[in-house]
C-alpha cells in the first residue's frame, strides 16, 4: 500500500525542447526552427510512505536469471567478501545449487542498503526529472503518521512492467483508488492486473 502523507497539489510546467536530432552527417541544426514548446502537469511537495513485502523467488525458479557483474566501485564495503563469494559461484556455474539462498539474506541487505540511503539508481516519480529522497523506517508503528482525508479514483496505473519475452516487455495496470489517503496495491497474481 501507499499513503499519501501530503495534499494533493499540482503545477503546470512549461519548457522548450528541440524537435529534431542532430546527426554528425549534418550541418547541424537551427535551433529556432525546431523549438517545441511542452507543457505539462505534475504533482508537487509529494510525500509518500510506501509498505512492501519482500517476494523470494528460488533461484531455480527465476525466469531470464542473467547475472551483470556489479563494478567494484559500487560495492558496499561491508558486503566486499558477499560480493566477491557470489562472482566466484557465478564463474563455477553454480547458482542452483547454492544453499545460502534464503529470503532473510535477501531482505538484510535490502535494510542494510536502505537504512544507509543507498541505491543502485537514484528513485525517482515518473521520469528522471522528478529524483526524490526516501529513508527507511524499520518499524512503522513507531512513527505514525495519518494520511490526508481524501477518496477518489484514480484510474488506470502502470503497475509494472512483464518481461517474460525480454524482446517484447508488456505494461500492466490496475484500477487505482485513493481510499481515506491511501492507495493499496493488488498482488501481482490478482485479477485486478490488466495485461
Amino acid at each position: 500500500k501507499i499513503e499519501i502523507l501530503n495534499p494533493i497539489k499540482w503545477i503546470s510546467v512549461r519548457r522548450n525542447e528541440v524537435g529534431a536530432i542532430m546527426s554528425p552527417r549534418s550541418n547541424g541544426i537551427l535551433i529556432e526552427d525546431n523549438r517545441q514548446q511542452r507543457a505539462g502537469y505534475f504533482l508537487r511537495d509529494v510525500r509518500y510512505r510506501f509498505f512492501a513485502d519482500l517476494e523470494y523467488i528460488p533461484i531455480e525458479q527465476r525466469k531470464n536469471n542473467k547475472h551483470s557483474i556489479v563494478p567494484e566501485y559500487l560495492w558496499d564495503p561491508e558486503e566486499k567478501d558477499f560480493m566477491l563469494e557470489e562472482i566466484k559461484a557465478w564463474e563455477e556455474k553454480q547458482e542452483t545449487e547454492r544453499t545460502d539462498e534464503t529470503p532473510g539474506k535477501y531482505l538484510a541487505i535490502f535494510e542494510r542498503r536502505a537504512s544507509k540511503g543507498q541505491c543502485f539508481n537514484q528513485p525517482y516519480f515518473g521520469t528522471r526529472e522528478f529524483s526524490c529522497n526516501f529513508r527507511f523506517i524499520k518499524n512503522p508503528e513507531e512513527e505514525p503518521v495519518t494520511p490526508i482525508d481524501e477518496t477518489r479514483e484514480l484510474g488506470f496505473m502502470l503497475f509494472d512492467m512483464d518481461f517474460t519475452d525480454l524482446n517484447d516487455p508488456k505494461p500492466m495496470f490496475f484500477q487505482a483508488r485513493i481510499e481515506s489517503g491511501v492507495v493499496k496495491i493488488p498482488p501481482i497474481k490478482s485479477e485486478e492486473i490488466r495485461r
